[in-house]
Formats: C-alpha cells, structure tokens, sequence
C-alpha cells in the first residue's frame, strides 16, 4: 500500500521554487583607522631643525666664513723684483690670520644657532657674528697697508696683494653686509640704537 502525500489547503498553490535559506548579516564596517606613520620630510633633520627654513643671507655668511678661510691659503702678499716673485699666505701676517679667522669664528656661531637649535647660546648671537665680520675687516683693510715682511724698504722688492687678499677682502666685506641686514630681519639693533 503506497501513502499519497497530502493535499494542500485549498486557495493555496504550490512554490515553484524552494524557499531560500536566510543570508548571514554581513559584518559592520571598521570604523577606526590606525594613525599614519609620521616620517620627517625630506628637509628636516633629527636633531629638530627644518632646513629649508634657512634664510638665503643665513647661507650667505656662512659661505662667507669658509671662503675667506680657503682664500687665506692663496697668495695674499707679493713680492717681486725683476723675473722674481715670492708669494706668502694671509698666515703669514697677524692682521692676515686675525682677520680669516675672526669671519671663520663668526659664521661658525651662526651654524651652530641654526643647524643646532637646542643649544642655548648666552650671547646676542646675530650681534656677535655682525662684530665679529666688522673687526675682521678692519683687519684685512689693514692687513692692505701693512707688509708681512720689510723686504720692500731694505731691499727694494716691489710689495703688493694678491688674488687671495682681494677676495678675502671681498666675501669678509659681503658677510658683514649680510650679517647686518640678517640682525634688522631679525628685529636686532646696533648698540646706540637700543636707548633711542
């Protein structure tokens, strides 16, 4: 005897299709994110000083420091007398060495305020670099009317200035311009102008 499925309740009609098993719901999306890395650009340094934040005339007084300090070793003093020629360094004369290095001493303390910021200097730094250019081209000024040696009244040599005491005398003039302009863009003044 075979068994006959039942009938469906009248007014319904059978599915064509079987029903389709619930979707599972789909997982909330995140709502955080992890914070981006921070890496310095390509222009800071680790020690906490943007480079790119140096001022042009900054650039310029230092160049002015290294250059007078190369130009010291080429021929500053000259001597000649008929086809012979001595030249001597500006090591050779006090106001030749006094003068290189006050301009080597005074850029040297305007990088060590800007490539190291964390070091707390307790002098007027951009007033000091401006003295120290002055003084140092007072020297080289003098240093054009002093002879490193007496040859040129004992023995008659004719005495005269090199290559490298012209362009000492230039870039120790260029860096005292700059470090003036600097100390005004930086809101400094001239000792007899602070009173006024």
């Amino acid at each position: 005897m075979t068994s006959v499925p039942p009938e469906p309740p009248a007014g319904s009609e059978p599915s064509a299709t079987p029903p389709t098993p619930p979707t599972p719901p789909t997982p909330a999306a995140q709502q955080w994110s992890a914070p981006p890395a921070t890496q310095p650009g390509p222009s800071a340094h680790p020690g906490g000083f943007n480079i790119a934040a140096i001022k042009p005339f900054d650039w310029g007084i230092l160049a002015a420091g290294f250059l007078a300090f190369i130009f010291s070793f080429i021929s500053y003093y000259t001597y000649s007398s008929g086809p012979f020629e001595k030249d001597y360094s500006a090591w050779d004369s006090f106001f030749g060495w006094a003068s290189t290095l006050l301009a080597l001493f005074a850029a040297g303390l305007l990088a060590v305020q800007l490539f190291a910021p964390q070091v707390r200097l307790p002098i007027p730094v951009r007033m000091v670099v401006l003295g120290g250019f002055a003084v140092a081209l007072l020297l080289v000024i003098i240093a054009g009317f002093v002879d490193s040696r007496d040859y040129a009244s004992r023995y008659s040599i004719d005495a005269g200035r090199g290559a490298g005491y012209f362009l000492s005398l230039i870039v120790i003039l260029a860096g005292g311009v700059l470090s003036y302009l600097r100390l005004r863009e930086t809101g400094g003044k001239l000792p007899w102008e602070k009173g006024a």
